[in-house]
């Protein structure tokens, strides 16, 4: 048992940042687009939340400026956060769900 939670952590330590980030990037970006915007982009398009199109360009005039026009999809909706999330890009809203682990 000792070897067995010996080995678990030491794997947890050393490899299960690296999956995620694998993970992550084969389902949010699995194009490799060195561009962060373009990986959500592409998503967006992918999950059709946005037309074909849609680019990176007006992507980053949509979110980058709280008072823009309506956008051309909900910020909020969980697809465009995976979207986002999956390409490492973290933000969160007033009025988000809050749950406390400990």
């Amino acid at each position: 048992m000792m070897k067995y939670s010996e080995d678990r952590t030491d794997c947890e330590n050393n490899y299960s940042a690296s999956i995620d980030d694998i993970f992550r990037t084969q389902v949010g970006n699995p194009h490799l687009y060195a561009s962060q915007t373009q990986g959500i982009v592409d998503c967006l398009i992918r999950e059709k939340l946005v037309s074909p199109s849609y680019t990176a360009q007006k992507y980053v005039e949509e979110t980058s400026d709280p008072n823009h026009p309506p956008k051309s999809f909900n910020q909020k909706d969980m697809r465009v956060r995976g979207c986002e999330v999956a390409n490492n890009y973290i933000r969160g809203y007033i009025g988000d769900p809050v749950e406390h682990l400990w």
